[in-house]
């Protein structure tokens, strides 16, 4: 079984965390009384991914060799601020997918070689996008730096909010713009004034992510 993100990329690497049961009080008919649950270790980061076992913090050996079964490796140990074990575990099918995808990618993004600009959906006519975020007027055109070759297209993401921004756009017609940088937007995008917008119909579309 291949894991996998909400937007379908394979997620190989994941934590597996010690934590001690929550204490509670109960009630009882010779008084209240402290009652522990369980402590257990549990799979952390790989949304698909379900691994949970009783046991305590001696007990890593026994849950390592679980994982193993399940088709996991330890890749590093740590302890979380409360001190806790925590394991750095990777799934090897998962982490084969991943490498052959990046592969991939690699060589694909080594055929674009030419700067240019790229937006998602046709300009403004008043010549100035908004941030949707706080309706404010953006220096000019907002585009993505990109490169482009041989059917290939690479957008280059420099921000968190550039990323998000792009997931938003998903779907639209892709432009190659061209036009005079004039300022950088609220989500760190390049903007342009004198834009001109020509349709482009990329064969492969890749992102680099910061």
């Amino acid at each position: 079984m291949i894991y996998r993100d909400p937007l379908g990329n394979p997620v190989p690497d994941a934590t597996v965390a010690w934590t001690p049961g929550p204490v509670s009080q109960v009630r009882t008919a010779d008084g209240w009384q402290t009652v522990a649950a369980p402590a257990r270790w549990t799979l952390q980061a790989v949304a698909e991914a379900q691994y949970s076992a009783i046991g305590g913090e001696d007990d890593e050996a026994a849950i390592v060799a679980d994982l193993v079964v399940a088709g996991w490796v330890v890749t590093g140990r740590s302890r979380d601020r409360r001190g806790y074990s925590v394991l750095q575990v990777r799934h090897v099918e998962t982490g084969a997918e991943a490498d052959r995808i990046a592969a991939e990618r690699d060589a694909l993004a080594a055929q674009a070689t030419t700067p240019c600009y790229v937006r998602f959906g046709a300009a403004p006519e008043s010549g100035r996008s908004r941030n949707c975020r706080d309706n404010l007027a953006e220096p000019g055109v907002s585009v993505f730096r990109a490169r482009r070759g041989r059917g290939v297209l690479v957008i280059e993401l420099s921000t968190n909010d550039e990323t998000g921004s792009l997931l938003a756009l998903q779907g639209r017609p892709i432009y190659l713009a061209t036009g005079t940088e004039a300022g950088t937007g609220s989500d760190g995008e390049p903007c342009l004034t004198a834009v001109s917008c020509r349709r482009i119909y990329p064969k492969a579309l890749l992102f680099l992510r910061p």
